[in-house]
């Protein structure tokens, strides 16, 4: 009998040849036994040479050679890449076994869903992702979706239009310990205690447009999208000096003013609270919040009870980071390309969005203040951090 094709084998002709892989039963066994078989789906993977997630991402779809991950966990396949630098793409490629293409659109046609995974691309999302929205192909678009909200609502309509299933998210947004504490918080409600605050912490490097969002997101899965106003108290939004950025952050505190909040099942609190996040670049925390809740409507009473919530950083082997922060991401959007069914609506993304530029204006034109997030006109642009990261005759 012909001797079996290793796994990293058949994986490697698999992905050189850019088509659809079947992963199948490997023993001799399958021969008289019948067993399912699964087609992989074809992906492809943009903007992966600079401060991209293909990092992250990219071995958890396709296994590189002498990489810590231990093997194939999606139901996918990266066949195809692009980098504004395409010398670049071409190195990654290699590293993953899948196809650098020339143009940003060369992949349509050939893939069954595309990851947009890079951060300094986002000021361009509307124009890259275009083609591939019209194409109807569910599409991830890493986070901030846009800089203002015309932009973002464009993005949307393209979705909603050609049937094309987006997903915007980040790590904490679905975060597992940020789930916990929302469980926890509607158990305060249903015992009848109001929400008197929240403090706690957000692990980033120095930055609000890329990690403070994180923090920001994992705010809004624990209290929901009810945000009244934002305050951004820092001196900087970016770690480095660039053409939009005069001083690199050296401190930051995120604040979210609630009026209202929502459980299913019980009466809205209309009684006004702040959960306030200090941004640092902590090492043994991603992010934690402390929630105080009273039953007396006052203030702090005897009767009252706090809980905290805390995001260990796993690092006990160099995969477990991935494993705990970064996977889940990967398994939302496998979850959105078989099923067509987007994990969070169009509304919930706007109105991220809109709490998230609205930190921003706070910090720009109004020092810090509480900005209410409803004054956020549609055409107030945010800055990039590279302007002239893209060039914009590449779209034609």
């Amino acid at each position: 009998m012909k001797k079996q094709s290793t796994r990293r084998h058949f994986f490697g002709k698999a992905a050189a040849a850019g088509s659809a892989a079947i992963a199948a039963a490997g023993t001799a066994d399958a021969q008289t036994t019948k067993r399912p078989t699964t087609e992989l789906k074809r992906l492809g993977f943009c903007c992966v040479a600079n401060n991209s997630h293909m990092g992250l991402w990219g071995s958890t779809i396709n296994l590189r050679e002498n990489d810590e991950w231990p093997g194939r966990t999606t139901g996918m396949i990266i066949t195809h890449c692009w980098d504004k630098d395409h010398e670049a793409a071409k190195k990654v490629a290699a590293q993953y076994r899948c196809t650098a293409v020339k143009n940003f659109d060369d992949m349509v046609g050939k893939v069954d869903g595309v990851i947009f995974g890079g951060f300094h691309e986002a000021k361009w999302w509307e124009q890259l992702t275009k083609p591939y929205l019209e194409a109807g192909i569910p599409t991830y678009i890493d986070r901030p979706i846009a800089y203002d909200m015309n932009t973002a609502r464009r993005i949307v309509e393209r979705s909603r239009k050609y049937n094309a299933p987006i997903l915007v998210s980040d790590g904490h947004w679905i975060h597992e310990q940020a789930k916990i504490a929302r469980k926890r918080l509607e158990k305060f409600r249903k015992e009848g205690k109001h929400i008197l605050g929240s403090t706690g912490y957000n692990f980033t490097m120095k930055d609000y447009a890329q990690h403070g969002i994180h923090g920001l997101y994992y705010l809004l899965t624990v209290f929901g999208l009810d945000v009244d106003s934002v305050s951004l108290l820092t001196d900087g939004f970016w770690r480095d000096v660039t053409p939009t950025n005069k001083k690199v952050m050296t401190y930051g505190n995120l604040t979210l003013k609630y009026n209202k909040l929502h459980v299913d099942g019980v009466e809205d609190q209309t009684t006004p609270f702040l959960a306030t996040q200090i941004q640092v670049p902590d090492e043994h925390s991603f992010c934690n919040c402390r929630i105080y809740a009273s039953s007396n409507t006052n203030g702090w009473v005897g009767d009252g009870e706090w809980i905290d919530i805390d995001n260990r950083k796993c690092d006990y082997t160099s995969w477990d980071r991935r494993y705990y922060l970064n996977f889940p991401t990967i398994l939302y959007y496998q979850k959105m390309l078989e099923t067509g069914k987007m994990p969070f609506s169009h509304e919930e993304i706007l109105q991220r969005t809109k709490i998230f530029l609205t930190g921003f204006k706070s910090f720009l034109d109004h020092n810090g203040a509480l900005v209410k997030v409803a004054d956020l006109p549609d055409d107030w642009e945010a800055p990039t951090t590279y302007p002239e990261w893209l060039d914009d005759s590449m779209f034609g």
